[in-house]
């Protein structure tokens, strides 16, 4: 999350502690150019709380939401005179929980309650935070139980129909939508539900957790659009996530026809087709999650070499959506 600098007046002041730590990142996930080990993302941001006055003053730390206590240390700072404190935060609110939602609320702020004597006032200073790679995307992290919880906001359309074939049931842009989203949702996710290992839990400097994620079609702020087609011609579709092609292809034609020249039928082509269409769309929404993620980096050919493992960008990745063998995915 961004932090923007911000203070309330005096006599009480509080800023961001040192350059270039104004960004949370959950989990000190590593970056595409770093390794796990050697990560400079940090999972809490330093304030500074500056004492103004010429005498010691007792200080209260308190973060809100809309009227909503989200996180207090119970338990008032003791500042000299003319001194500082340095107070930090991870984002998690007291039912330790992180919601990168309530990170981004517009009405997301700092309260300092300022006690001297036995008078108190109380100083209101707004966060103004952003995300600081993209809005189409939000986390919630329950630390107590090992969970993320991924929203995911992919962006869908219908191309219609591509092709003519009277033995092939076209399918609804709802039926299309659905089997998408619940690609998405299953080959994203880790969280163990994948045969032979593949898509098991994450591991971090916190420890190991389960990640879920949520496909919430067509809700703003959205991912770039993806056009869902149905092939209904025995030629297949190339699904592409290149820009001003981006689509997913429902290649009924091309499996009712190879099914059925092996005999096999009607029944199993549409089973096939739809689990192949679900395999597609959670790859090509993979390419533009990369894109967006590796975007000013010196890796921007992360997603079209699929994350290193292929050289030309025709390839498939050589390796499974999430590798059994190195879980820190």
């Amino acid at each position: 999350m961004h932090k923007r600098r911000t203070s309330p007046q005096r006599p009480q002041k509080i800023t961001l502690s040192g350059k270039n730590k104004n960004t949370l990142t959950p989990l000190s996930v590593a970056g595409f150019s770093e390794n796990d080990i050697n990560t400079l993302n940090k999972s809490a941001v330093s304030f500074i709380i500056h004492n103004l006055q010429n005498q010691p003053e007792e200080v209260l730390v308190e973060v809100w939401n809309r009227g909503t206590l989200v996180f207090s240390d119970n338990q008032a700072i003791c500042l000299p005179a003319n001194d500082s404190y340095y107070w930090i935060w991870d984002g998690y609110g007291n039912d330790d929980i992180l919601d990168t939602k309530v990170l981004k609320s517009p009405d997301l702020l700092i309260r300092l309650t300022v006690r001297h004597n036995e008078s108190s006032v109380v100083y209101d200073c707004p966060l103004n935070n952003s995300a600081a790679k993209v809005r189409w995307l939000d986390v919630r992290i329950d630390r107590g139980a090992y969970v993320v919880d991924v929203t995911l906001r992919p962006s869908f359309s219908y191309g219609g129909m591509s092709g003519q074939c009277a033995a092939v049931i076209a399918k609804s842009y709802a039926e299309l939508e659905q089997l998408a989203k619940e690609g998405i949702e299953r080959f994203w996710s880790r969280d163990g539900r994948l045969a032979q290992g593949i898509g098991e839990s994450i591991i971090t400097r916190e420890g190991e957790f389960n990640v879920r994620i949520t496909a919430d079609i067509n809700a703003e702020p959205k991912m770039a659009n993806f056009k869902l087609i149905d092939r209904i011609s025995a030629r297949f579709g190339r699904s592409t996530s290149l820009v001003l092609l981006r689509r997913v292809y429902y290649n009924s034609g091309f499996y009712s026809h190879k099914l059925a020249d092996s005999g096999q039928s009607a029944n199993k082509a549409t089973v096939l087709t739809s689990q192949k269409f679900q395999l597609t769309a959670a790859h090509e929404v993979g390419h533009l999650i990369l894109d967006n993620f590796t975007r000013f980096t010196f890796r921007r050919d992360y997603s079209w070499s699929h994350k290193g493992t292929s050289t030309q960008y025709t390839q498939v990745a050589l390796k499974k959506y999430a590798d059994a063998q190195n879980r820190r995915d």
